[in-house]
């Protein structure tokens, strides 16, 4: 009687064939799949996903602002004309430091000493206004030690206007649209 040690099993290489052709047929379908989600080359010269494009838009550094008058600094802050990547409220002008009477005196008389705009939710509520605060003084006394304190790293305005109104101040810097 003679003993075969390694009889053909033409069943498992089949199946082996199959399984190694069917791994080819499903990356081939998941490359096809995602190179016509991502090439311009597809028919209709999409990528997908898509979203909205963004404005240009430039950030705007508080700090920078200090000094100049309210309406000034309104405009700068894409206040007036809408163009804020936020949408802000009408300021509340705080007296800082405030032994500078600001009652009474025309706005553009005024300069900003520090700002602070709230934290806000994200996304905002329709309809939704975020708080900004100005610090404020008379134009004419912002020499010397008020424009020195208005600009020194340590903030003192800042930190003095934040507590005034409670003020959290937002992480970002504000952006305006160009």
């Amino acid at each position: 009687m003679t003993t075969v040690s390694n009889p053909r099993r033409p069943g498992k290489r089949l199946l082996a064939a199959l399984a190694v052709i069917v791994l080819i047929l499903i990356a081939l379908a998941i490359n096809t799949k995602v190179k016509f989600l991502f090439d311009l080359s597809s028919p209709d010269k999409t990528v997908w996903p898509t979203s909205q494009p963004t404005p240009p838009h430039h950030d705007v550094d508080p700090a920078s602002l200090y000094g100049k008058p309210v309406p000034e600094v309104e405009a700068l802050l894409g206040m007036t004309d809408a163009k804020s990547t936020i949408p802000l409220a009408t300021p509340t002008l705080i007296a800082i430091p405030t032994d500078k009477p600001i009652d009474g005196r025309a706005e553009n008389t005024l300069a900003v000493t520090a700002i602070c705009i709230t934290q806000f939710p994200s996304p905002l509520p329709t309809g939704y206004r975020v708080p900004i605060y100005f610090g404020v003084t008379p134009a004419e006394d912002f020499t010397g030690p008020v424009a020195a304190a208005a600009t020194s790293d340590g903030k003192p305005y800042r930190t003095a206007l934040e507590q005034a109104t409670g003020c959290v101040p937002a992480v970002t810097d504000p952006a305006v649209y160009n």
